[in-house]
Parts: C-alpha cells; structure tokens; sequence
C-alpha cells in the first residue's frame, strides 16, 4: 500500500469517527439514554453505528459522514 493510500484512509477512518462523535453529542443533546457506539466492541459493524434508548424505546443508528471538495 503506497503512502497516498495509507494517508486517505488515515483520513476516510478519522471523519468517520468525526461523524460518530457528533451523532453522540446530537443523541445526548436530545436526552437519549443508554448510548452505545457499536464499534467500539467491533470495528464496521454491519448494520449499524450507535445504539441508544429514549422513552423506553430502542433506536439503532447509521452513522455517515463525507467531506466532499470544491474547487
């Protein structure tokens, strides 16, 4: 793997994690209980990124993130 290679998925991984932080900070704003970050057991999980509760209901949440460039 060439070192442009390992430097865009450095960057692909980290946004990714951006995006999750900011879904949690989101969840927590609006008083969800009980928030997970499903990969933090296993990394890509498949279905899902965050699993959390509110009123006695569970929610299971996919996280995207993109940065997309103009010139």
């Amino acid at each position: 793997m060439s070192l442009d290679n390992k430097k865009e998925a450095a960057r692909k991984k980290s946004l990714g994690e951006l995006g999750e932080l900011f879904a949690v900070k989101a969840l927590v704003d609006k008083q969800f209980d009980r928030i997970r970050n499903l990969n933090d057991k296993f990394m890509n999980e498949t279905f899902a990124d965050i699993e959390c509760d509110k009123n006695g209901e569970r929610f299971v949440i996919s996280v995207k993130a993109r940065n997309k460039y103009q010139i």
